[in-house]
């Protein structure tokens, strides 16, 4: 599973803390425009903390098409994001969602994981960027860092329990 934001410093070291903790998959992170070498933002690793998560020694690091082509599952943060993954990597279009877009479609079915990924991208909806985006909190007030570690929980729990399906 590969998780993808744009500096690969917040949300997508999250949520990739998140995936792995709560699940004990195989999950990476990267980012578009990623500030590559760099750990993850302090705000980050804070907010994290508060959810019981250590992120580690994280290095940032910049998408590319083998990242794409190797994850079984790609989660972005934006419909932005996902827009650049596809452009980047086409055959990747069933495999790539929002993180809170697949959450939420995940959420409405009761298919395991072989079915899974396939089934949900035929019930894709139209983009709704209130529902599918997690904002940028970097260098934003701590309160907007905190609300995105919670939209990514609670987006992780529902893709956890319909992963262990």
């Amino acid at each position: 599973m590969l998780v993808v934001c744009s500096a690969n410093i917040c949300r997508s070291p999250m949520a990739e803390h998140l995936l792995r903790a709560r699940s004990g998959l195989d999950v990476a992170s990267a980012g578009t425009a990623a500030l590559v070498g760099r750990p993850i933002d302090s705000a980050s690793a804070h907010a994290l903390r508060e959810l019981g998560i250590d992120a580690g020694d994280h290095v940032a690091r910049q998408l590319g098409p083998a990242l794409v082509d190797a994850a079984d599952l790609v989660l972005t943060a934006t419909l932005r994001h996902r827009a650049e993954v596809i452009a980047d990597s086409p055959t990747a279009t069933s495999k790539t969602f929002t993180i809170r877009e697949f959450a939420r479609l995940a959420a409405s079915t009761r298919l395991t994981r072989p079915a899974l990924i396939a089934a949900l991208h035929s019930r894709r909806e139209p983009p709704r960027p209130a529902l599918d985006d997690i904002g940028d909190p970097f260098a934003a007030p701590y309160t907007q860092m905190r609300a995105c570690a919670a939209q990514l929980s609670a987006a992780v729990d529902d893709i956890v329990k319909a992963l262990d399906r």
